[in-house]
């Protein structure tokens, strides 16, 4: 069983390298729907890269694979914090919508972060009016 989930995770980091924006959002969202805490750890830094894609359509798939991952794997909210609230500033509707799904996934998880999220508050309010 670990020989499989060792190709799967190779495979998919892959497929997130592909030049192809179709084949690096499937791998997204076969992370999304099949990570496990190994492959969570595995894949972080390389949907994290995708976090920070010009593509708003991949931002959006990291996003939600994100919230997959920091559920198997919480430690990893620390690690990924700065890109979180980024996701909270950004210009793409799709983008904004999951980032908000991906804040209250980690209050969830930790609700000590409420402060922080609380911040932000005001500028989500100005950023969903002007849509």
């Amino acid at each position: 069983q670990t020989e499989v989930l060792t190709l799967v995770t190779n495979s998919l980091k892959v497929d997130l390298e592909n030049n192809n924006q179709y084949i690096q959002a499937l791998s997204l969202i076969a992370i999304g729907n099949l990570a496990t805490q190994d492959m969570a750890r595995d894949l972080a830094s390389d949907v994290e890269k995708l976090l920070r894609s010009t593509n708003s359509y991949l931002r959006k798939k990291a996003c939600l694979a994100t919230i997959r991952l920091l559920k198997k794997e919480p430690d990893l909210i620390d690690h990924m914090a700065e890109r979180i609230m980024s996701l909270l500033k950004d210009r793409s509707h799709g983008v904004l919508i999951t980032g908000m799904q991906l804040m209250i996934e980690v209050l969830a998880i930790l609700p000590e972060w409420k402060d922080e999220f609380l911040k932000l508050t005001p500028s989500l309010v100005r950023l969903l009016r002007n849509f």
